[in-house]
């Protein structure tokens, strides 16, 4: 995987090289490179900045991925810290996408509480959950031990149609044999 980004580096470092300018979505593809292929938090948040020094403006994806950087090594703080500044500071709309990356990041830090105040903040905003967005919080309630809660959201999924899918209910099914 370190290679990986390190070719994803040299790419970029190419790029400037030969005077093409990047933007918002090279940066975008250098931060998600980054999360990936599992390098530390720091490494998204340290491209994040050459990007506004840069002057380019993050977008909701800049900040879903700066998210799933977080989520991929347990910083749900930094996680949360980062939606709030998106919304509040950028003035930008979190989506279903940066919402599931975010329950994911709680979920997998073991922050359920904390993955279903996320859920019912998105369904305030009348921003719709998809499968992946319930499976991570099902998976966030299976991980903490709370099967009654996980089976609920597998019914709400029910009842607004959205479909259940092999993560949906094996995280389910697991949620019932803690």
């Amino acid at each position: 995987r370190a290679r990986n980004w390190a070719q994803a580096v040299l790419l970029f470092e190419h790029m400037l090289q030969a005077g093409i300018m990047p933007d918002q979505f090279s940066y975008n593809a250098l931060i998600a490179a980054a999360h990936r292929a599992g390098e530390p938090t720091e490494e998204a948040y340290t491209v994040f900045e050459r990007m506004l020094r840069a002057g380019i403006q993050p977008n909701e994806m800049t900040y879903t991925n700066l998210i799933a950087a977080c989520g991929v090594h347990g910083h749900w703080q930094r996680a949360l810290a980062t939606m709030k500044e998106m919304r509040e500071m950028k003035g930008l709309r979190a989506g279903t996408v940066c919402y599931t990356a975010l329950i994911s990041a709680l979920g997998r830090a073991g922050q359920c509480d904390a993955a279903l105040k996320a859920l019912a903040s998105m369904q305030d905003e009348r921003v719709r959950p998809n499968t992946m967005t319930f499976s991570a919080a099902i998976t966030a309630c299976e991980r903490a031990g709370r099967w009654e809660e996980a089976l609920g959201l597998l019914s709400q999924m029910k009842a607004r149609g959205v479909p259940a899918n092999v993560v949906t209910l094996s995280a389910s099914v697991r949620a019932c044999g803690r």
